[in-house]
């Protein structure tokens, strides 16, 4: 069962739009943290790359420089630079270290940060309140007090994704002085919350919070966003299968999964961004795009046929001793129309049926409570209910029951057959929806059913699994994954 958790586990990814930022890398190698309150005190002495190369990061929905800005118009050179000071809504810089003369104690009227005085480089801008509060979202962004080459700071990831932002902390300056360095660092928001106060963003080691606003003369630092209206190219290369159209998708939007090409004698085999190696699968319900992108349709030689001597009787069969339904569960208390055909999906102990094609919404990603599944959800018509382990397990038996990879009405799955009777069940390969938002994944390449027991060692369901690069299919549990949504194939009471 390892394999499902490598091709169900979210990719980890930076992405690198070439808009207008600075040249660190910045991975993000910070420990993962549960919660936007962490004292953690990390090193990240990660290398930056030539500040030539300019990029942005995608995090909780928005884009973020990764660097402070610097002289008006510029970015610091690196992600732990601390850039220049700014009075809210003015144009000039002030330095970050050493004294000042003729700072400018007026009062700042108006109620925008006007363009012409953004003194981000072109294409970005000073961000608003509400999106610095996407870097507070506990249940979307860690973040997590450090150290990078030797500066303290802040660092946000996006669970998701991975990708991370490092903002140091250089201080501040206010009327009458400064505060320098330290352990606090304080950034404007665009959003003014009266006549002479803005919202900000604050670092420290305790914490970041952006729920308190200052005086619009204080000296801050600036981390700019870029509006996020680009949009990129995506090629699809079916390396002798047939044609798919290029798909035009906007910064940190998703690839709409295509119809599968086609190529005599062969099977697809998913679409990957490297070509020849075929290492690196892109999941369409997860990852997401950031620059031109090329993906590439790996394929495998079909030679495996139906079984000439198999019987899949619609109305289920006996299998070592077991006797399981011809097709799947489709709506509640309903069984599919044909042995092919997926049916619906559920969450575990779940009585909600969720479609086998097309987008959902509302889907619950909480996990489900108990270690049954309640009769009141069992979603099997009457006379029948979700199988065990045990009864998954005799599926598996290698003495008594034949399993194959094949196709049945041109839909991919698994036949396993009584090695006795020559009685069969065809389980078709409806993919899955994931946890996190149901997204549709594995669709003709693995068939993943549930069972009704519950391990107590991963405090998660046990499943059957079967793929097209499995010898055999193995039944496990994985934690976290009561929200899946899996197919379901009942056996009678």
């Amino acid at each position: 069962m390892k394999s499902i958790k490598l091709i169900l586990a979210v990719a980890a990814m930076t992405l690198t739009a070439v808009l207008a930022g600075c040249g660190g890398d910045d991975p993000a190698t910070s420990p993962e943290d549960p919660t936007n309150n962490s004292t953690n005190d990390q090193t990240d002495d990660s290398t930056p790359d030539d500040p030539s190369s300019k990029t942005g990061v995608l995090i909780n929905g928005v884009v973020w420089a990764e660097c402070n800005v610097d002289a008006f118009g510029t970015f610091a050179a690196s992600a732990e630079s601390p850039g220049m000071f700014y009075q809210w809504n003015r144009p000039k810089a002030w330095p970050a270290t050493g004294d000042v003369t003729g700072w400018n104690n007026s009062a700042i009227a108006g109620d925008v940060w006007d363009a012409v005085n953004d003194p981000c480089p072109s294409g970005w801008c000073v961000p608003t309140k509400d999106e610095q509060a996407t870097l507070l979202e506990k249940g979307k962004v860690t973040y997590v007090w450090t150290t990078l080459n030797g500066v303290h700071g802040g660092r946000f990831t996006d669970k998701v994704s991975g990708a991370s932002i490092f903002l140091p902390v250089p201080g501040h300056r206010f009327d009458d002085g400064a505060q320098l360095g330290g352990d606090d660092g304080y950034y404007w928001s665009s959003s003014p919350n009266s006549m002479t106060y803005a919202w900000y963003l604050g670092v420290g080691s305790i914490n970041a919070q952006n729920n308190v606003s200052l005086n619009r003369t204080y000296g801050y630092s600036i981390r700019c966003v870029h509006p996020s209206n680009l949009s990129f190219t995506v090629t699809f290369v079916s390396n002798g299968g047939s044609a798919i159209e290029a798909q035009t998708v906007v910064h940190g939007g998703r690839v709409i999964d295509p119809t599968a090409p086609t190529r005599e004698g062969y099977a697809f085999a998913g679409w990957f961004t490297d070509d020849g190696n075929f290492t690196d699968s892109w999941n369409f319900a997860i990852r997401t795009v950031g620059a031109d992108m090329t993906l590439y349709a790996k394929w495998t030689v079909f030679d495996v046929t139906p079984d000439p001597g198999a019987r899949v009787s619609i109305d289920g069969a006996t299998i070592n001793g077991v006797v399981w339904a011809g097709r799947n569960v489709d709506a509640f208390g309903t069984f599919a129309a044909a042995p092919e055909s997926p049916g619906m999906f559920y969450q575990w102990n779940r009585p909600k049926a969720w479609p086998a094609t097309g987008d959902v919404t509302g889907w619950d990603d909480t996990e489900q409570s108990g270690d049954v599944w309640d009769a009141a959800n069992d979603p099997c018509p009457s006379g029948w209910r979700v199988p065990t382990k045990d009864e998954h397990m005799t599926l598996v038996d290698a003495h008594q029951v034949t399993y194959v990879w094949t196709i049945l009405n041109g839909v991919y799955g698994s036949m396993f057959t009584d090695k006795v009777s020559g009685a069969s069940i065809f389980l078709p390969a409806a993919g899955c929806r994931v946890g996190l938002n149901g997204g549709l994944v594995l669709v003709g390449t693995n068939s993943i059913y549930w069972s009704g027991s519950y391990c107590g060692s991963t405090a998660s369901p046990w499943c059957l699994y079967a793929s097209r690069d499995t010898t055999l299919p193995s039944e496990g549990s994985i934690s976290d994954t009561c929200s899946y949504g899996y197919s379901v194939r009942c056996v009678r009471q």
